[in-house]
């Protein structure tokens, strides 16, 4: 866990709320969602002037990742 990533106790308890709600959705294990949440909420912030829309923007980011990892495996099985 990046601590330094979070400007306190309280977003952290949030982002660590919604990689452990995806992770369990997606069936990937939390490490590997924690790994590719906290990439993309890490250019979200920097270059964010306001914060209220980070855990949304960083959510669809990472489903978009996902989705489009899973075509990837998908494709390359076949």
């Amino acid at each position: 866990m990046n601590a330094k990533l979070y400007d306190n106790e309280k977003e952290q308890a949030m982002h660590v709320d919604a990689i452990s709600s995806f992770a369990r959705a997606s069936g990937i294990p939390i490490d590997e969602i924690r790994r590719i949440y906290e990439v993309e909420l890490e250019k979200l912030k920097a270059g964010a002037r306001v914060k209220d829309f980070l855990l949304p923007l960083a959510d669809g980011r990472v489903r978009d990742i996902v989705r489009h990892l899973k075509a990837q495996l998908h494709w390359k099985s076949t």
